[in-house]
């Protein structure tokens, strides 16, 4: 393909603001746009009175909607016809399209393109990586090739035969993933059987006091020593590990050392969902006094069960009745959960045998999740390559 016109954005996108000012009595439907070219999402609905805007930008068909904070890496989209209408804030100016000069579908493309997001970076102010805020000029002068009308309708009908496929391999990864996260609550919990059944194949009820122990090992923060630590993510989805911190990063006195196979959760967003087991690569990690750690009484209960077990939202929805602090309501981000009301928690405790058939097939679909991921990672890495060629051509 021959790219036989140079132009700037300036030329095939002009700024089209549908401005409304913001109404105390009126309610808006919000946008917001996925960064990496993920594309748009719903935000919800947020009452003029609730917000200290005083104007929000309309979206219009067929608009190309740019956040000024996040444009930088890729929070750039077309606006399909499911959210014509809706809204979003100052910090995300539209424009339409030219049509004469450029295809709307290529031009959706070509902006998703890693080279264009990297001059955006480069090209924005502000300070510090998270800071930089892009002025709608410096859209508009950024430099693009265009090939005929015709050639870039055909780009455009090949990429949008190409990442539907893409995209449903990754929605149907994360349906099997969902599967999988059912299949150990429900092993966990087997809502299928009553009372008495449960009884008859030897499970009982039985307070997590008698079967975990709370521990804690403190240590000292020194100047200069590199701590790793790790955080929990909600919605029962474990553990995940971040960059080490350094002495002089540190407030606190003390960060306690944890081990492998112990049970935790942050006392913060317990009631939704923040619980997890160290791992083996997390052996040895630190965290605040924010997250109880607790050793299992493996004669009894296993760290795997548990970790199912608590990944039921109608746990976490039980606990949220007994939480207590600062505002004292569902939602409220400053609520704690003391170990003293999780450890009063009477639960429904299987025999050994089933905790082991938990663990087993907990294992085995870790190892296919992990595989799994392996292989979206991989997909990834090809999408700029498949971006690369489709504009020289070579698709």
């Amino acid at each position: 393909m021959s790219l036989n016109q140079s132009y700037k954005l300036g030329d095939v996108l002009n700024l089209n603001l549908i401005t409304e000012s913001v109404d105390p009595s009126k309610v808006y439907e919000m946008v917001g746009v996925y960064s990496y070219g993920r594309g748009l999402f719903d935000k919800g609905r947020v009452g003029g009175s609730d917000t200290s805007y005083k104007k929000f930008y309309q979206l219009g068909e067929d608009h190309i909607v740019f956040s000024q904070l996040f444009g930088w890496e890729g929070a750039i989209s077309l606006v399909g016809a499911v959210h014509v209408g809706k809204y979003v804030s100052s910090q995300f100016p539209t424009f339409t399209v030219n049509s004469d000069i450029v295809n709307k579908r290529y031009l959706a493309w070509w902006l998703q393109q890693q080279s264009f997001w990297d001059y955006l970076k480069k090209e924005s102010k502000g300070m510090g990586s998270r800071r930089r805020t892009i002025n709608p000029d410096v859209i508009l002068s950024a430099p693009i090739n265009l090939p005929s009308l015709s050639a870039q309708a055909a780009v455009a009908k090949k990429m949008d035969e190409i990442f539907p496929k893409i995209a449903l391999t990754k929605e149907f990864s994360e349906s099997n993933n969902n599967d999988s996260f059912s299949l150990l609550i429900s092993m966990s919990h087997r809502n299928d059987l009553t009372e008495q059944e449960k009884i008859n194949q030897g499970w009982k009820l039985t307070k997590l006091d008698d079967v975990l122990t709370q521990v804690s090992n403190p240590v000292d923060v020194e100047f200069g020593q590199h701590y790793p630590h790790f955080g929990i993510y909600s919605f029962g989805k474990g553990l995940f590990a971040k960059e080490p911190l350094n002495g002089s990063e540190i407030k606190a006195k003390k960060l306690y050392r944890v081990k492998s196979g112990q049970f935790m959760y942050g006392r913060l967003n317990a009631y939704e969902g923040a619980f997890g087991v160290v791992t083996d690569e997390l052996n040895g990690a630190h965290v605040s006094n924010e997250f109880p750690t607790f050793e299992c009484d493996r004669e009894h209960i296993t760290p795997e069960f548990l970790m199912a077990y608590f990944s039921a939202p109608v746990v976490w929805e039980n606990l949220k009745r007994n939480v207590t602090g600062i505002g004292g309501g569902a939602g409220n981000r400053r609520i704690r959960l003391k170990e003293s009301v999780l450890l009063s928690e009477v639960i429904w405790l299987p025999p050994l045998k089933w905790q082991e058939k938990i663990k087993q097939v907990s294992e085995k679909l870790t190892t296919i999740k992990q595989e799994r991921e392996k292989n979206l990672a991989e997909l990834e890495e090809l999408l700029p390559s498949i971006l690369d060629k489709a504009f020289k051509g070579e698709l």
